[in-house]
């Protein structure tokens, strides 16, 4: 129940958080700013030696002598003086947190030991008592600490004090108590918008110890404290876990009506690229994802080192990443090339700030990043003039074509467009790479090209198809390497599974799932990019390169998991009051229940334990053009059924679905 003297004080506080005085302090210049400091803590400090000199004497202090007075004014000096040394003027006073008050604990100490050895050194007045000293110091801690506390309180965050009852905010746990835990709960706790109620740690010789002011304790204590507080997340602060470690974690909490965030990884913390206070909320690339092996720094360099590189569809989920990682290893000029104008300015603005970031690492760095050639170049794999152009101008050795229209239901509706990017576009391209001596062509492929069951794995079939043929016709020439990585989902891609249920999720649901067994590999984008790049190096001609992709995941339990974590339950009829309903919609035209990578199972090693090579069966070349000039006069003619039965002729496996017959029987596309 609300006092009057409560009522009152919080109406203060929201005037005060208005008014011209406060912004005036809070905006005055830092130096200023600091020598204000400075002088309130001399004044302070003052007071506190006065009263500790008149709490021992039992009345109102007046020194003996006017030498004496000196010497007591060298406590406050030194004080102000070793405050300014270790660093307490450089703290914002309304952001201090625990390491903040320890060292200004260690500063009072040992400017009273400062004063105390000279006034024993220089003064013959009079003899200080020693009780003095400790009072003395007490007094001080007391009065800084008490100031500093105030103006913590009246000038943090002032959207957290309009209402002293809203000044505590969200709860939380952070699990972890290591360096990193504990510099987040420092960043935390100057934010306003938590409340830490203590850390979670496996290592028990740290449990029922102290970080701060929180207590550490076992995983296992998480329900007590359920039961005691309110808290709604937990913050994963072990950003140099092992993916392994991080999945026993996340399957632990999972368990919990908590929502759980995370640290970025390490080591995007210590490449600057994100800070200590950059949370998210777990993905299921921290649930899916893997530890990574090792990449083959003589692969990197053997296709990047020194060459023009351009990549085809830049702008997109695995081009956009191929494009950071290429120009990480410094090649000689870098080509992004994509036919959507936003996507391309988005890769390109986010390259050249990276190129700022690392250039300010050292001045090699500098000299290495600042002479790598970016070039952005608006246009479509089917304008075969600028494609031959933008090849021929800017020198290049090696092509990642990453560029193709990948959504199954979209080109399932739009067949025609569907041959003409991913095919022909291709064709136009491996083409002219031959034509202008490139020397490495890398076809970005999917295992939706395995026995298709829809437009668009039958595109990817067929274009690999012709990059094959092509090889072979010209395998005695050697001229250019055309290859083909092969791979299954990557985690949150644009348009992905992942990107919908998250969404869906924080709509309020319900979440949709097509069939509750439906299947699918996963990777994450950077190492699938990081394998395709040497994958392309090893190629000889005519590979069809395999992705290892673990196991493969069952999209009902990702969702199930993806609603867990994000702090919700599955409402069904067991828990009727859950907050997020599931919905089995049915598989879509053209959509399978499992996806293959593998045409015929005779797959072999290389020198990656991730990476496979197979020869898989395809046209030569002679036979394949008359295949494709028929294709291409069914294209010219909008001939639907055409199309269908000469994919079905074409690519081994391919059959369209009943809906998909019915749905075009009549309709031109």
């Amino acid at each position: 129940m609300e006092t009057p003297l409560f009522k009152w004080l919080d109406s203060w506080l929201v005037q005060f958080q208005k008014s011209a005085v406060r912004n005036f302090l809070v905006n005055i210049p830092k130096r200023p700013k600091r020598a204000l400091v400075m002088f309130v803590d001399f004044c302070l400090l003052s007071f506190a030696l006065w009263f500790s000199f008149s709490l021992r004497y039992n009345t109102f202090y007046i020194p003996s002598n006017l030498p004496f007075i000196g010497i007591l004014l060298i406590a406050p000096i030194s004080g102000v003086i070793t405050f300014f040394f270790m660093g307490i003027y450089k703290t914002v006073t309304r952001f201090m947190v625990y390491s903040d008050i320890l060292k200004l604990h260690l500063a009072i100490l040992l400017s009273v030991i400062i004063w105390g050895l000279l006034s024993y050194m220089v003064n013959s007045y009079e003899v200080i008592p020693r009780s003095v000293l400790l009072s003395y110091m007490f007094f001080a801690l007391f009065a800084l600490r008490s100031v500093r506390w105030l103006i913590a309180f009246l000038f943090k965050n002032p959207e957290t004090q309009g209402n002293l009852e809203k000044v505590t905010q969200k709860e939380i746990l952070i699990y972890g108590a290591g360096v990193t835990g504990i510099q987040l709960a420092e960043k935390l706790s100057k934010q306003g918008r938590y409340v830490i109620r203590g850390f979670i740690d496996d290592n028990p010789t740290l449990w029922k110890r102290r970080v701060s002011t929180y207590k550490i304790n076992s995983p296992d204590y998480i329900p007590t404290l359920l039961e005691t507080t309110n808290i709604e997340e937990v913050i994963l602060a072990m950003p140099s876990a092992t993916i392994a470690e991080r999945k026993r974690i996340l399957h632990f909490l999972e368990s919990y009506p908590l929502a759980v965030q995370t640290l970025p990884a390490l080591e995007d913390i210590l490449s600057g690229r994100v800070s200590v206070g950059n949370l998210r909320y777990v993905g299921v690339d921290d649930l899916l994802g893997r530890d990574p092996v090792s990449p083959n720094r003589k692969l990197f360099d053997e296709v990047i080192l020194g060459q023009n590189i351009m990549i085809i569809g830049a702008g997109g989920s695995i081009g956009s990443e191929l494009s950071r990682q290429i120009f990480r290893e410094y090649p000689k000029k870098i080509v992004l090339f994509d036919v959507s104008e936003s996507s391309l300015y988005l890769i390109e603005q986010e390259i050249l700030a990276y190129r700022v970031k690392l250039s300010k690492k050292s001045p090699e760095f500098r000299e290495a990043y600042q002479n790598i050639e970016i070039v952005s170049v608006i246009g479509s794999v089917l304008d075969k003039d600028r494609m031959r152009l933008k090849l021929g101008q800017h020198g290049i050795h090696t092509i990642f074509h990453a560029a193709a229209y990948k959504h199954v239901p979209l080109v399932e509706l739009n067949p025609m467009i569907g041959i003409l990017n991913n095919v022909w576009g291709t064709k136009i391209v491996a083409d002219l790479a031959l034509e202008t001596g490139v020397e490495r062509f890398v076809l970005i492929s999917t295992d939706k090209a395995v026995r298709p069951t829809n437009v668009m794995g039958a595109t990817k079939r067929l274009a690999e198809m012709y990059l094959q043929a092509l090889s072979k016709k010209n395998q005695k020439t050697g001229q250019t390497i055309f290859t083909m990585v092969r791979f299954g989902n990557v985690l949150d891609s644009s348009g992905s599974v992942v990107q919908k249920f998250r969404q869906q999720i924080l709509e309020g649901g319900p979440v949709t799932v097509t069939d509750p067994k439906i299947v699918r590999f996963f990777m994450s984008i950077p190492e699938a990019a990081e394998l395709v790049i040497q994958a392309g190096a090893m190629a000889k001609g005519g590979e069809v390169y395999i992705l290892d992709m673990g196991q493969p995941v069952k999209i009902l339990d990702l969702a199930t998991t993806m609603i867990r974590l994000m702090g919700c339950e599955v409402r069904n009829e067991g828990n009727p009051d859950g907050d997020i309903k599931m919905e089995f919609t049915g598989l879509r035209p053209g959509e399978k229940l499992y996806e293959e990578l593998l045409i015929k199972k005779t797959s072999k090693r290389t020198k990656h334990p991730r990476i496979q090579k197979n020869k898989e069966p395809f046209l030569e070349m002679e036979e394949l053009s008359v295949q494709m000039g028929e294709l291409e006069t069914i294209i010219r003619n909008n001939d639907i059924r055409g199309l269908y039965k000469t994919l079905e002729r074409l690519v081994d496996g391919y059959v369209p679905s009943k809906e998909i017959k019915e749905m075009f029987r009549e309709e031109p596309m």
